[in-house]
Parts: structure tokens; sequence; C-alpha cells
């Protein structure tokens, strides 16, 4: 599966694929090598299009830049605060390499269900390739996609502060995920 996702819907579909298609393991229903696109949206918009909780998502965010611990709905965000002085380590590489470089990458603990984010200026724009273990399609895939749309936000103001045209304020995501899936409790509450 290929999937686009636009609005809240798209994310729907998703998890109505995953239960219509995906081999049944430990409790869930599972699609193995999964990629999904989030085209061209700017951090307000891609909020508005999931439907997110403005005050969830202000809270995570300032959580994450004041690394105040908290916890919001499955996210502990004390398992953020690493990314950010990685994601500023990019700009270093933008520095070093010009604004194609492609070793701007954020890379997280094995343990993390992201693995790493690479981000690329390709026509002005930031795109961002997020390797992902594993995503509860249900819990967790509207808030994951927020939160790479979050650190390409901020890439982009890394780019102009290391001297360069700041980017389109818009970004394209790609995610690759091993285990996307959804618990087939979550289902029952649906």
């Amino acid at each position: 599966m290929s999937a686009i996702i636009r609005s809240k819907e798209d994310v729907e579909g998703v998890v109505n694929l995953i239960k219509s298609r995906g081999l049944e393991v430990n409790g869930t229903y599972e699609l193995l090598g999964q990629s999904i696109r989030i085209p061209l949206f700017n951090l307000e918009s891609l909020k508005d299009a999931l439907k997110l909780d403005t005050k969830e998502v202000s809270r995570f965010i300032m959580s994450i830049l004041c690394l105040k611990k908290d916890i919001i709905g499955p996210y502990d965000t004390s398992k953020y605060f690493s990314m950010l002085p990685k994601l500023y380590a990019c700009a270093s590489q933008l520095v070093l390499d010009g604004i194609d470089t492609r070793r701007a990458i954020v890379q997280f603990d094995e343990s993390h269900c992201f693995q790493s984010v690479q981000f690329l200026v390709r026509e002005n724009t930031v795109h961002a390739v997020c390797t992902m273990r594993s995503c509860n399609a249900i819990k967790n895939l509207e808030m994951d996609i927020f939160i790479v749309g979050f650190l390409c936000d901020t890439y982009i103001q890394l780019v102009e502060e290391a001297g360069y045209t700041r980017p389109y304020p818009v970004f394209d995501i790609s995610l690759m995920i091993g285990s996307l899936h959804v618990f087939k409790d979550d289902l029952n509450v649906l």
C-alpha cells in the first residue's frame, strides 16, 4: 500500500485498509513496509487538515521547547527532548555541505518508534523522509505526522538562519513505516 494523506478522513481510510487487509499479529492487524506521503502543507494547515486538538498540539510543542515532561495522549514528551538539539546539529550540515546536503538527519534511539528524519531542500521546498519502526494508526499516526511537520517547520527556520534563502513555508513528508498497525481492542472502541 502507498497512501496519500491530506485529511483526517484519509487517515480513517488507512485504518480501514489495515483492518481489511492486515495480518493478524499479537492482537493487531498489521501491514508491513508501508509508505505514506503527506504533500505540501505548512504546520497550521496540517493541524487543521488532521483536525488535531489545538490545545494538545500547543502543549506538546511547549513541553518540547521548555524541556518539560508531560503526558499528552499516548505521548511522553521527554522521549522527544533530544530531537531539537539533533535538528540544530542538522544546521551544521547546511554550513558544511551547503543547501543540497543529504546529511541533514535526525536519528532517534532504537527503542523509539521514529528511527530517523532526513531533510532535503529541493526546488526551494523542504522534503522530510521519515523512517518509522512502528506506528499505531489509530492512536498515533495523526500526531506522528504533525511531529514531523513541526520538525520541518523548525528546519525551514534553520535554513534561513544558516544564510540561505528561506524555503517555501510548505513541506512535503514521506513516511516509511515498518509496522503500520491497529490494535483490535482499539477497533472495538471506535
